[in-house]
């Protein structure tokens, strides 16, 4: 699973509210006890800062909770939409894109909950391009706090201004009505006199004012002129930003490129080597039948028997032109494409996806998860476990799922291989695990192996 620590918050808020609203609809005697403070938090609580953070942890330790949020997640049509395009190659577009429609958390928390091939991938572009947003975003608002200030600075200048000219304009008229007094009686022109003489220290107020108020704007445009150097330091910095993406962007084309052209050689390796195997079958059946019942101890597939000992071969699954069949979209393909059967390594399939639980919790989990599949493809499972005192062969009432237990003191593993070699040759036969042993005699008997891992992406795409 992925880590969820290393990812912010607004990039997995569709899947935090997801798990919000499960918690909210969760029994009270089903809520994990790490979840329980939570329940008295309405809707509004639990989109806060404290909810947030636990309802992360449970995410990350509580794994049937988990598995209920992610569920509930994938089947938001938005989601489904954004899982179906989602192509590996294509990461950096399509998170782009989703980035461009306001989707890109939508995007990343179905990366997390589906965990698709290329999920990693696309976790780190889309952290990268929310990181960038963010760096954008401050760096607008500062612009803006900047253009703010440099508006009232000039809007400052302007009223200053503005109050100079109506002193001046009152020192006019003054001066005008000294003039036109002139001439009335010595009364009167002391009293003029002593108006003036006020007007004349009101003016010379004035214009100290008006002085200082210079002084200050000239101090604003100095100030102003400093400003406007920072942001053109800060564009110059946001386009430094800028091309360090668009070096970035370029050496991830560059190193999806080279991961392209290195699979490419792995499948052809893969296909010589199937090519080389099958070649040696015909000659070597009753030496690899006699290595499978000696290989494992406790049990094994007898030299001479079993239908794919008579030199015929296998039929196979039917894999569409371009796909692998040991990955989550070849696997897929098989398993829907016709008849045949699954045979899964219960507990090798089921400590890669619930390790840390019981063996009756992995079991459980596992079996439901197969039925799950069986509903979706069609395909018949059977699914064998080491035995604990468990009678062999012991049947379940899941619908298309056999579940058998190795006898005591025989593996499953050598159950899986003898199912295999028991298998009519008109049969095609799917063996799901990252045993080597198992993997190797599986093949000798004609059968397609997966990995653990690869099936376990199978059950949680379905």
């Amino acid at each position: 699973m992925t880590e969820l620590d290393a990812i912010p918050d607004r990039v997995l808020s569709p899947l935090l509210d997801t798990a919000a609203l499960t918690l909210r609809s969760l029994p009270p005697a089903d809520v994990p006890s790490a979840l329980r403070p939570l329940l008295a938090f309405d809707r509004r609580g639990l989109a806060r800062g404290p909810a947030r953070r636990q309802l992360r942890r449970a995410l990350q330790d509580e794994t049937e909770f988990r598995e209920l949020v992610f569920t509930a997640f994938c089947s938001v049509p938005e989601v489904g939409q954004a899982l179906a395009a989602w192509r590996p190659g294509d990461a950096l577009t399509l998170a782009s894109a989703a980035e461009e429609r306001g989707e890109l958390a939508v995007l990343a928390s179905a990366l997390v909950a589906a965990e698709p091939d290329g999920a990693e991938l696309g976790l780190g572009i889309a952290c990268a391009l929310d990181a960038a947003r963010g760096v954008v975003r401050d760096k607008r608002s500062e612009a803006g706090t900047r253009a703010g200030r440099v508006a009232e600075l000039e809007e400052g200048m302007r009223r200053l201004e503005r109050e100079r000219d109506d002193a001046e304009r009152a020192r006019t008229e003054l001066a005008a009505q000294l003039r036109s007094e002139r001439g009335d009686r010595r009364a009167r022109d002391e009293r003029v006199a002593t108006d003036v003489t006020r007007v004349e220290e009101r003016v010379g107020e004035l214009e100290r004012a008006v002085e200082r108020e210079q002084a200050r704007a000239e101090r604003a445009e100095r100030e102003l002129a400093k400003e406007r150097s920072r942001s053109e330091r800060s564009h110059e910095e946001l386009a430094r930003e800028r091309a360090r993406g668009d070096r970035a962007e370029a050496e991830h084309a560059s190193a999806a490129a080279r991961a392209v052209a290195l699979d490419r050689e792995l499948q052809t390796a893969r296909r010589t080597a199937s090519a080389a195997r099958t070649a040696s079958a015909g000659g070597s059946g009753a030496s690899t039948r006699t290595v499978v019942a000696g290989g494992r101890p406790g049990g094994g597939v007898s030299a001479g028997g079993g239908p794919a000992g008579r030199g015929k071969r296998r039929a196979r699954p039917n894999l569409p032109s371009g796909l692998i069949a040991d990955t989550a979209g070849g696997a897929e393909a098989m398993l829907r494409s016709g008849p045949l059967l699954l045979v899964v390594d219960g507990y090798n399939v089921s400590k890669t996806a619930w390790s840390g639980t019981t063996l009756a919790v992995e079991r459980e989990s596992l079996v439901r998860a197969l039925q799950g599949l069986h509903l979706t493809s069609g395909v018949d499972v059977l699914v064998v476990f080491d035995g604990d005192g468990t009678p062999a062969f012991s049947k379940t009432n899941r619908p298309g799922v056999r579940v058998v237990f190795s006898p005591p003191g025989e593996e499953a593993d050598s159950v899986v291989v003898e199912t295999v070699a028991a298998m009519p040759l008109a049969t095609a036969v799917v063996v799901a695990s990252s045993d080597r042993w198992v993997r190797e005699h599986a093949e000798t008997f004609g059968a397609v192996v997966i990995s653990a891992a690869t099936l376990v992406s199978v059950l949680r795409k379905g």
